[in-house]
């Protein structure tokens, strides 16, 4: 992995552990599981990143849930939520382009129980790039009322 990684300042405490809180629920740290056996170097650190944020996000959607609608200490929970899944779209924009995603599964439709970490293979890269072509076939449906001309084959 890079030396330095640009992590942006206004997220670094979400990637903090949470679990140091005395009042941190310890079950809404999420599990971790590697679905590939070649890792980039020093791939704890970001594990260690992902798994605080989501553990965050875990903990405020389960207050979240248990508050009225009416409730005053909703819109800033809200607001946390909020901002806590762009400090997690930020770490996958960060780690992404270097090989480890992290996928989460959920629970209950909205908590994470456990991160499927993955990590591509930058090998190819590394030895010297291999030429890789991609099409997509887009059909585009022309209203029945035109008649298409053909191209002139002049």
């Amino acid at each position: 992995m890079p030396a330095a990684l640009d992590i942006q300042a206004k997220y670094a405490p979400c990637y903090e552990d949470p679990r140091t809180a005395p009042d941190f629920p310890a079950d809404a740290y999420p599990a971790e599981r590697d679905e590939e056996a070649t890792a980039p170097e020093n791939v704890q650190e970001a594990k260690r990143r992902f798994k605080a944020v989501y553990a965050r996000r875990n903990a405020c959607l389960r207050t979240l849930s248990s508050l009225q609608p009416e409730d005053p200490n909703r819109p800033p929970l809200l607001e946390r939520a909020v901002f806590l899944t762009e400090a997690i779209d930020h770490l996958e924009d960060v780690y992404a382009p270097i090989g480890l995603v992290a996928e989460p599964l959920m629970n209950d439709s909205m908590f994470t129980s456990e991160l499927i970490f993955t990590h591509a293979r930058l090998t190819s890269a590394r030895s010297g790039s291999r030429e890789c072509s991609f099409s997509l076939y887009i059909p585009i449906p022309l209203p029945d009322s035109e008649e298409v001309e053909e191209p002139d084959a002049s």
